[in-house]
């Protein structure tokens, strides 16, 4: 944790909660690439060293790349949440993500302290999908599946359940 608020207070003198929602509310700061500071913080707040964070929408797992880099060393659980296997000509997942994912599974493997990492080849508004999660048990959840509005609203009605008190939502 000091960890993250030293990097917190690195970007433009964030040295308190307050200041992360303002952080997180300037166009220029609240990209996704700043999501582990976010991360960090609501850990930190909640009193936990590690979380559980849900990507809706794994794409070509680039955005799972650059989050395990990241913040990979808090995260307890992470999971995808990526239908393109049912949709694909050849009925197989996305090759680059699949490829970053086997990169990151083989480290959970070898590396006791690696956090557990799964993609579930589905939708996320199939019911078994969606009461595959307790409620409150994700620390993150962020949609980037579905980019209609119908998508984007049942991904928000399904999972805002999910998410803890105090957690994020974000896409």
């Amino acid at each position: 944790c000091s960890q993250a608020m030293s990097k917190i207070e690195k970007v433009e003198g964030i040295s308190n909660t307050d200041n992360i929602l303002n952080y997180f509310l300037d166009p220029e700061t609240s990209a996704r690439k700043n999501f582990g500071i976010l991360f960090r913080e609501v850990l930190r707040i909640a009193g936990k060293k590690k979380g559980n964070f849900l990507e809706i929408g794994g794409g070509n797992g680039a955005f799972f790349d650059h989050n395990m880099g990241s913040f990979g060393d808090v995260v307890e659980n992470y999971f995808i949440i990526e239908p393109y296997k049912l949709f694909s000509p050849d009925g197989e997942a996305q090759q680059d993500l699949m490829a970053i994912f086997d990169g990151w599974k083989a480290e959970e493997e070898t590396n006791p302290k690696a956090c557990y990492v799964e993609i579930l080849h589905d939708y996320s508004t199939k019911s078994s999908v969606i009461e595959s999660f307790p409620d409150g048990y994700f620390d993150f959840v962020y949609i980037d599946g579905d980019h209609s509005y119908k998508g984007v609203k049942a991904d928000l009605e399904n999972y805002y359940s999910k998410v803890r008190p105090g957690g994020v939502i974000a896409g």
